[in-house]
């Protein structure tokens, strides 16, 4: 008899190596609940070390693309 699906939505079987399983796991689950990946707190962090290396007259572009992308990982 199968067991209950931890899931709300439709599945797939794939093969995997298993150290990956409780990684994974935990990205589906947090996907399925509409969270982000990668938390917006590490997105900014990166991005301030990026801007900081630039010159002054790119980081305007820059920083607006940063904000667009952003916005499009909005759930």
């Amino acid at each position: 008899m199968a067991r209950p699906a931890d899931w709300q939505t439709p599945t797939k079987m794939i093969r995997l190596p298993e150290a990956f399983e409780p990684q994974l796991k935990e990205a589906g689950h947090a996907l399925e609940a509409g969270d982000r990946l990668i938390p917006a707190s590490k997105l900014e962090d990166a991005t301030r070390t990026i801007l900081q290396t630039m010159r002054p007259q790119d980081r305007r572009i820059v920083a607006r693309a940063y904000r667009t992308l952003l916005a499009s990982l909005e759930p």
